[in-house]
């Protein structure tokens, strides 16, 4: 998608505007690419974080990232993250969680309520017994802390 170097919000607004095309198929294929690469340089086990999405279909990155996790699973240790936006329902979160999503996640810094966002994120995981991965300080100046 090659969105501007140096500029978060521009990436993410690139990845928003490509996530409409993306189907479970491309998603597995790529995931699966990226995973026998790691593989053949010696890494067994990853966390992917993988985002629910806008549209009809929120949940055709988990069931991607699931399907690949099953396929190699003699090899590799697949740990899946559902990345829930703030626009993703909570019931979308729990079907993600339902379809083999190990852990709950999120990007409260994208939200409107930042605390909001974080604390409903909590509240699911709390409530299915799943851990949380929350990216809390993605931003690109070196200097902040």
């Amino acid at each position: 998608i090659r969105p501007p170097m140096g500029d978060l919000g521009a990436a993410i607004a690139a990845w928003e505007r490509h996530t409409p095309t993306l189907t479970v198929e491309g998603i597995a294929e790529r995931a699966r690419r990226a995973a026998l690469l790691l593989l053949g340089n010696g890494t067994t086990a990853v966390r992917s974080h993988v985002n629910l999405l806008r549209g009809d279909d929120p949940l055709r990155g988990i069931r991607a990232l699931v399907e690949v996790r099953a396929e190699l699973a003699s090899v590799m240790d697949i740990q899946i993250v559902a990345m829930a936006p703030y626009f993703a329902e909570d019931a979308a979160v729990h079907a993600a969680l339902d379809l083999g999503a190990d852990l709950v996640g999120g990007h409260p810094h994208q939200t409107p309520d930042p605390s909001g966002n974080l604390q409903r994120v909590l509240t699911i995981a709390r409530s299915r017994n799943v851990g949380v991965d929350m990216h809390t300080d993605e931003q690109l100046n070196p200097m902040m802390l």
